[in-house]
């Protein structure tokens, strides 16, 4: 992984809940595809393998974890939010809503296909 200090800076702004989030998060992404890269793009943190493939955002009352070609990702229990053509997201209040399992699915599935 090679750390992007605009990305730390941006995750540091946070409060500790949604800084804990968005930390575990980014680790999530670099332990299932470690030769992602990431940058501010938008202004959120995004992730990348040859195209952009997803970003974490925080919010004031949330964190978004969002893919951008989400539409394609499995999804049989419509877990994934968004109506749009392509982005799907999900939202997290507490790092106990992260079903680390599933993230990781979807995090492979969104670098690979």
């Amino acid at each position: 992984m090679k750390s992007d200090l605009e990305v730390e800076a941006y995750i540091d702004q946070f409060d500790p809940v949604f800084r804990d989030i968005l930390i575990r998060l980014r680790e999530l992404i670099y332990e299932v595809v470690p030769d992602a890269s990431e940058g501010i793009k938008w202004r959120v943190p995004t992730f990348s393998l040859h195209k952009t493939v997803c970003y974490i955002a925080g919010f004031k009352n949330h964190v978004t974890f969002a893919f951008h070609d989400g539409k394609m990702l499995k999804d049989p229990d419509g877990l994934l939010l968004g109506t749009g053509k392509h982005m799907k997201y999900l939202k997290f209040k507490s790092i106990a809503d992260l079903d680390e399992e599933r993230l990781r699915l979807w995090i492979l599935e969104g670098f690979y296909t």
